[in-house]
């Protein structure tokens, strides 16, 4: 419960660019304009990577501070748990930031129900591994691990799946076209 609990939480912190897809991807697709599409999509994947990398990267640096300066003076039997769960926090909320851009690629397209089934998936996944690492009796940083872990395999496969559905989208600039 705690670790969903910071991860919802750390939910409320929102870039906006999940909100700036559904606006302009919704815009160009009523005016049948891909090339703008595949434009916003790239940049916003590209902002969000960044993002997710600054979050990551912030987390870990806040693990070795909290590992070797023990400025919140936790136990050292504590200490692999609260630092753990710092970094593997940073990651799951970092990919977090990521998945809410897929699903609101789809909302842009108006597919609510791609969207919501893999909202859907994502958390009762995220939810069974957690459940399974709780009652097979491993520790809260095991759990954290778990979440991380499946987090990060869930949003790999929900970016597949929005290209499978949306073929010409691409994460990616095209450098060609940059020239």
């Amino acid at each position: 419960m705690i670790v969903n609990s910071i991860i919802i939480s750390l939910g409320i912190v929102n870039i906006g660019a999940g909100d700036a897809a559904i606006k302009f991807i919704s815009k160009y697709n009523a005016l049948s304009d891909k090339e703008n599409i595949k434009r916003i999509v790239a940049s916003t994947f590209s902002l969000n990577v960044v993002i997710t990398g600054i979050i990551i990267l912030l987390g870990t640096i806040l693990f070795f501070i909290i590992r070797h300066f023990n400025f919140l003076n936790i136990d050292a039997a504590y200490m692999t748990i609260a630092s753990g769960s710092v970094l593997l926090g940073s990651v799951v909320f970092g990919m977090k930031q990521l998945e809410q851009l897929a699903l609101s690629i789809f909302k842009g397209f108006e597919r609510y129900d791609s969207s919501s089934i893999m909202s859907i998936i994502s958390k009762f996944l995220l939810l069974i591994v957690q459940f399974i690492v709780v009652y097979s009796g491993y520790s809260l940083i095991y759990v954290f691990l778990a979440s991380a872990g499946i987090t990060v395999v869930v949003v790999f496969f929900e970016y597949i799946f929005v290209k499978i559905r949306i073929t010409y989208l691409s994460f990616l600039y095209d450098l060609t076209e940059l020239r």
